[in-house]
């Protein structure tokens, strides 16, 4: 019987941050969403809350109504029914679970006794070597690098800074006027509320980022940190329509600074958005990281 306390879960904050470094370091998962920078910056978007509970650490989120992944060692499929059932039983979940790797599936197949396994694409993780994002070799890359050298041509007064604590309000003023150019939509308001957080915060968290100047004028960023000890993760990546290459330029310089830190890039999911997707597959990704979601059977 598990002991859970719904009233002792709570938002994750700052100071949260070395228990969470410590439980996402034993599995040292490459999902997105096993980053603490994510999951304080979406946190609040998300509602989502956390609990200790036999040294795992438990998150749900009030406004999904679902339970991520529990993070540290794998608890069986029956102590995930039994958390499962208790958040059912209060009410404050649908029972459900996501971000459920593929190893966990594969090492635990009686997962299906207790739960039906679904997977959509929409929230696979863009894996691709830096290399490749580095070089972009071969005739399939080749728009790329030709979207680069007229970027490079016709701006050569470009700047690439990286982001500092000074740069971090000019940064977010750039995100924000360029969102006011996509689709009004409920995941455009939860990423304005993540990119709130990740600037404010910039200098106390494990974040870094490059920002291009065209003059004085700042027209492309990219915001990431290290994953685990073999990937970056890429939060947020924007660029200005009105300076075309801008998106393949600092793709490229983050391709370029990240070079012999790391073997892997995660450019996160992309949501089921068509042109999202047709972005993130033209760079030919090396693996897509597939995750699951555990549905409740007999309840």
């Amino acid at each position: 019987m598990i002991n859970l306390d719904i009233a002792g879960f709570r938002a994750v904050e700052l100071g949260d941050k070395a228990v969470f470094d410590k439980h996402l370091a034993i599995l040292n998962r490459m999902s997105c969403e096993c980053n603490f920078n994510n999951l304080f910056c979406w946190g609040e978007a998300c509602l989502m809350r956390w609990n200790m509970l036999r040294d795992r650490i438990v998150l749900f989120s009030e406004q999904e109504r679902a339970l991520q992944m529990p993070l540290g060692e794998y608890f069986s499929p029956v102590e995930m029914a039994e958390i499962s059932d208790y958040f059912i039983a209060s009410d404050y979940s649908s029972g459900s679970f996501f971000d459920v790797p593929e190893e966990y599936i594969e090492a635990f197949p009686d997962i299906e006794r207790y739960f039906e396994v679904s997977w959509s694409e929409d929230y696979s993780d863009y894996i691709y070597l830096t290399s490749d994002l580095l070089n972009l070799s071969g005739a399939k890359l080749s728009k790329k690098r030709n979207l680069i050298k007229q970027f490079e041509r016709e701006h050569p007064d470009r700047r690439v800074v990286m982001i500092s604590k000074a740069d971090a309000k000019e940064t977010l003023k750039l995100a924000l006027r360029l969102n006011t150019f996509l689709d009004h939509s409920h995941f455009l308001l939860e990423e304005n509320s993540a990119l709130h957080k990740a600037f404010t915060y910039f200098d106390k968290l494990d974040i870094e980022g490059l920002i291009v100047f065209v003059g004085e004028e700042p027209v492309a960023f990219t915001v990431f940190s290290r994953q685990n000890n073999e990937c970056y993760d890429v939060h947020f990546e924007k660029a200005s329509r009105d300076f075309k290459g801008a998106s393949q330029f600092i793709n490229h310089e983050t391709a370029k600074l990240l070079s012999g830190r790391c073997r892997y890039i995660n450019r996160e999911q992309d949501l089921g958005l068509p042109g999202l997707r047709k972005a993130k597959q033209s760079y030919a990704p090396a693996l897509m990281l597939n995750r699951y979601a555990l549905n409740r059977k007999g309840i």
